[in-house]
Order: structure tokens, then C-alpha cells, then sequence
């Protein structure tokens, strides 16, 4: 999504009220390259879209604030079967975006957003955003849905037999002798 929050807020054409868009899931690489790798080969970039609801507006001392969501339900790998696990992500916004070093005129309950180098794009911002609400360790909730390895986890779990580690050190005892 290459448009800008500088755009949407120009004099000429602000945006009012709502922008509602559903984006597909291949023009946000970061988050479209761990919907790859669960996928394994296949190309699920256009089935799978970002479901996107922002109200930017332009504020008071140069701050633009963004409220929201952004939501997505994304086919990752399971961290505990390695199967294909889904992943409902749903991040609320609430950003002020600031120059850099005035983070203090971010409006109370907003996180402060600000700029280093040059405009923000609003693709960008709203990636960062779904990245950071995805899982680091995507998992299945319940042990029974994970896949072919469950019947290894089960029997681990339930196994009544300590397991015994054998020293590294036992051979030196059959060369003292």
C-alpha cells in the first residue's frame, strides 16, 4: 500500500471519516514471507487478505493521529508440529504520529509514532503494526489439534519412565580397568 499518510492528509483531498480496504496478504512482504513459509510452495499470497478500518486525521502542532484495526487471519507454522496453524490477528490503533523528539504531544492513550526519515507510509505503519500483534511462536491452543506429531508429544508427556541420561564421561569408566 504506497500511499502516504502525508497524502491522505493533503489540503486538497483530506480523507474524512473511515478508510476501509482489504489488502492482499502478497503486498506486505514482511508478514506475506511467514504466511510463505507455513504454506510450503504454495502461493496463498491472494487468497489471504488484511483487513484494514483507519480513521487518520490531522491534529493540532503538525501530529496526525491514526485509530483503527487491522486483522487478518494468517496460515503459519506451529511451532510445536510444524503443521499449518491459523492464526486470527486483531490490532487495535491508537497512534500519534509525531516529529521526531516531540513525542510529547501525542495525545494521552495514544502510543507515539515518530517520524525519522521521511513520510510514513501508511502500508508500513499498518505492517508493523500486524507484525507486532502476530504471535513469535505460533502454536495450535490445544495440544489434540496439532498434527502427525501429536501421538510423539502424547506418548513424551506420558511417559512414566524417567529418562536417563547416559554421562558423557561412562566410557573413561571401561578404560580404567
Amino acid at each position: 500500500m504506497p500511499l502516504a499518510l502525508t497524502d491522505l492528509l493533503s489540503p486538497d483531498a483530506p480523507v474524512q471519516g473511515e478508510l476501509r480496504v482489504s489488502v492482499p496478504i502478497r503486498d506486505w512482504p514482511r508478514v506475506a514471507a511467514l504466511v510463505a513459509e507455513a504454506a510450503a510452495g504454495e502461493d496463498p499470497g491472494g487468497a489471504i487478505g488484511v483487513d484494514i478500518s483507519v480513521a487518520p486525521l490531522a491534529g493540532a502542532a503538525g501530529v496526525v493521529t491514526v485509530t483503527g484495526r487491522v486483522s487478518a487471519s494468517l496460515p503459519l507454522r506451529c511451532q510445536r508440529c510444524l503443521e499449518t496453524v491459523v492464526v486470527e490477528v486483531d490490532q487495535a490503533l491508537s497512534l500519534a504520529v509525531t516529529a521526531e523528539g516531540e513525542e510529547q504531544l501525542a495525545p494521552e492513550r495514544m502510543e507515539a509514532w515518530p517520524l525519522t526519515a521521511g513520510p510514513v507510509r501508511l502500508g508500513e505503519l499498518l505492517e508493523d503494526e500486524l507484525l507486532l500483534a502476530t504471535p513469535l511462536v505460533p502454536m495450535h491452543t490445544d495440544l489434540a489439534d496439532c498434527g502427525e506429531l501429536r501421538g510423539t508429544l502424547d506418548a513424551l508427556q506420558r511417559s512414566d519412565e524417567p529418562a536417563v541420561a547416559e554421562s558423557p564421561f561412562a566410557a573413561l569408566k571401561n578404560l580404567k580397568r
